[in-house]
């Protein structure tokens, strides 16, 4: 999500994807309002990063397929809404 869009746009998206998580950074963090339901995950924050490299990634088992989705990308709608397109791997 671009963090110059409007409040409002910002929690139709959320509340239209039903997104229970948002991967962020901490700069992106400070401008972003999120609803007290959706957790945030700042990528640079230094517990994160610590939590990340206490993981061993050496036998990682594969759990999404060809047609998990992947992202969710949202177009600027012909309805003045947003409209959410789902892409898959």
């Amino acid at each position: 999500m671009d963090t110059m869009y409007p409040q409002e746009r910002i929690d139709y998206m959320l509340q239209d994807s039903g997104a229970k998580v948002v991967i962020t950074s901490r700069a992106a963090t400070l401008s972003l309002r999120l609803p007290v339901a959706v957790q945030a995950i700042v990528l640079d924050d230094e517990d994160v990063q610590a939590q990340l490299g206490a993981q061993d990634a050496s036998n990682l088992i594969p759990v999404a397929g060809l047609h998990n989705l992947a992202y969710m990308i949202y177009t600027s709608g012909t309805t003045g809404q947003p409209k959410g397109v789902m892409i898959e791997q």
